[in-house]
């Protein structure tokens, strides 16, 4: 099954919907294949207008700096994870067996159903790993917060703690845990990438490994409750 998803309507997060001309569907793509080969510090609005044959001016009508752009483009993810959770979950019924649905999503999150044909969902994924802490480990997280700025993220962890508790309902921290869960998710691939000593996974084999690991944790966290 494929489909086309919509990117999240949040106008603090852009000036005008890039979703809606063809200009900013083209600033869209080509700043997901700039950010994701050359980082968010080297990536300007400048080599982003080059490569699109427009002027710089022209993307700041649609985006006030990167870093929105940067928040818009992780929140096109975080939309897309959790529409790919709560679709591939609907019709599971036992709450063990959905969590682990849950777990493979994040990690393959690519090739889970349904396929998105009109974005680029591994360089999205790419661009996650090594980039998406930088889009709240900042100064302004407090009022870019309040402002609405990280609402997919919210509806994302809230769907994935819906879930948990679904398991165990008397665990104390499901919020926390499924936070936990999607930043480890993305920290050990960055790790398996170029932290190798800090991890048991390597770059070539990580995905299955990080879901089994991901896996252990999560069971063993729900089903043995809080101390007390």
């Amino acid at each position: 099954m494929e489909i086309d998803i919509h990117l999240p309507k949040n106008d603090k997060l852009y000036l005008i919907n890039p979703e809606k001309s063809a200009l900013g569907q083209k600033i869209i793509v080509s700043s997901i294949s700039m950010i994701r080969d050359l980082g968010i510090e080297e990536f300007t609005f400048k080599k982003l207008a080059t490569k699109i044959k427009s002027n710089e001016a022209s993307v700041y009508r649609y985006f006030n700096n990167k870093h929105n752009l940067l928040v818009y483009l992780i929140s096109v993810y975080w939309e897309v994870l959790n529409m790919k959770i709560e679709f591939s979950t609907e019709y599971i019924h036992t709450p063990k067996d959905k969590l682990d649905k849950v777990i493979d999503i994040l990690v393959n999150t690519e090739s889970a159903s349904p396929s998105i044909r009109n974005m680029d969902i591994k360089s999205l994924h790419d661009i996650m790993i090594s980039e998406s802490a930088k889009a709240y480990l900042t100064k302004k997280v407090e009022f870019e917060d309040k402002e609405g700025y990280f609402k997919s993220y919210e509806r994302l962890v809230d769907t994935i703690s819906k879930i948990f508790i679904e398991v165990n309902k008397e665990y104390e921290f499901p919020r926390a845990l499924a936070c936990n869960l999607i930043e480890t998710t993305y920290e050990q691939f960055y790790f398996s990438k170029h932290f190798q000593t800090l991890t048991e996974f390597q770059n070539s084999d990580s995905k299955p490994k990080v879901k089994r690991f991901l896996e252990t944790l999560m069971f063993s966290v729900l089903t043995k409750g809080t101390l007390n």
